[in-house]
């Protein structure tokens, strides 16, 4: 199965971010977005994963989540891979909090690297993908200031 390893946002946030979604949609484009119930803060990706592994991943990613303590972060920006004018990808991208999220990366990513998996070679960018472009036809104006489509999204993570 494929896994990844991610912080799960609170229900008002994906609320929040529905909304979001919906304004973007009406810029057209044609952009798969993503369904509220399944958007999430990445922390790594492991890939395929055999089912016999899942005990330990969970075992150690607990022992992470009891050290880790709640922490505010905020969605400051709308953003787009590889690049805003023509983007692959939109998502919101964390302002307030990035610190948190990177550490929570770093050290999933020091303990899955203990249990074989392979580290990353890109930095991590705390984010939250929106929707992926199913052809070169994206709208032109992906790139506004989230402030403008979203005013403001804060969430407690815990």
């Amino acid at each position: 199965m494929r896994l990844f390893v991610a912080v799960e946002l609170p229900e008002t946030v994906r609320r929040e971010l529905a909304g979001c979604i919906e304004k973007l949609s009406s810029f057209g484009g044609d952009v798969r977005w993503v369904e509220p119930k399944n958007l999430h803060v990445t922390l790594k990706f492991l890939g395929s994963v055999e089912e016999s592994r899942l005990l330990s991943i969970r075992n150690e990613l607990e022992k992470i989540a009891r050290r880790s303590k709640p922490f505010v972060a905020r969605l400051t920006s709308l953003r787009g891979f590889p690049r805003a004018s023509d983007p692959q990808i939109v998502w919101a991208g964390v302002g307030e909090g990035v610190e948190n999220l990177s550490e929570l990366a770093k050290l999933t990513e020091e303990s899955l690297r203990d249990q074989g998996f392979q580290t990353e070679d890109r930095a991590f960018t705390a984010h939250v993908t929106l929707g992926r472009a199913r052809s070169k036809k994206i709208w032109k104006k992906s790139h506004r200031p989230f402030k403008k489509i979203c005013p403001s999204v804060v969430m407690r993570l815990r």
